[in-house]
């Protein structure tokens, strides 16, 4: 099976040794400011939001454009750069779809969430075992320092001293705009399509490697170790 870490940004992540991950990796969003700090890149990137792409769209083209960026490839719903490495997935619509491979006419049906459609992303790359970490569907709807701005989004006036929904502290800063959770609508039932979708297609494996971080109870509950992120001891 051809595998690939798809990398969410919540608390379960800081688990990750960056540096002894020996197979593909899927990052994204606000990841994408820590990369360089790291010395480390995922082999693909994405940010299937629209606020946080419009909001980010300066950092997005840079960290496209740095010749450091070792990243070979990067998703978006957005063209917030003309780059060559970057793919923007248009016409879509707005939805919960189910999994599957592109819709009549080229169109791609948005899956619910970043994280979920990653996992689109790879399987249209033709990879068969994704394993997640920091997908932990354990949201708090408002953390200190934000304020909803509109029915569709929230603002952080400041950068909180803690953020319980995300594997670093600062990950959402001072300015930063984005879509409340919504947990239910956009999270759950895109998992449960992918569970539903993996269990039509026996050659897909999905594994959670999440941890007791992680509520999703969906798919298999390997260690990374065990998984074979870190190259050997799969089981």
């Amino acid at each position: 099976m051809k595998p690939i870490l798809i990398m969410g940004n919540g608390p379960s992540l800081a688990q990750v040794d960056f540096p002894r991950v020996a197979i593909d990796t899927f990052g994204m969003n606000g990841a994408y400011r820590y990369y360089p700090e790291l010395g480390w890149y995922p082999t693909f990137w994405g940010c299937f939001d629209t606020i946080v792409a419009r909001n980010h769209a300066e950092g997005f083209r840079a960290f496209i454009a740095d010749p450091r960026t070792a990243t070979c490839r990067t998703f978006c719903f957005d063209r917030v750069t003309d780059h060559p490495k970057l793919n923007v997935l248009q016409p879509m619509r707005y939805g919960v779809h189910p999994f599957g491979r592109r819709g009549p006419g080229g169109i791609y049906l948005d899956k619910g969430n970043t994280g979920a459609n990653c996992c689109q992303m790879a399987l249209d790359m033709g990879y068969t075992r994704l394993i997640l970490v920091g997908v932990d569907c354990s949201y708090v709807p408002v953390v200190d320092g934000a304020k909803q701005t509109a029915a569709d989004r929230l603002r952080m006036q400041r950068t909180p001293a803690e953020n319980p929904n995300y594997a670093w502290r600062d990950y959402q800063r001072a300015g930063d705009e984005f879509h409340p959770p919504n947990t239910d609508a956009y999270h759950w039932m895109a998992w449960r399509n992918l569970r539903a979708f993996a269990l039509r297609h026996p050659e897909i494996e999905v594994i959670n490697c999440g941890g007791e971080r992680s509520a999703i109870d969906y798919f298999a509950r390997r260690t990374l170790e065990t998984a074979g992120v870190y190259g050997g001891n799969e089981s």
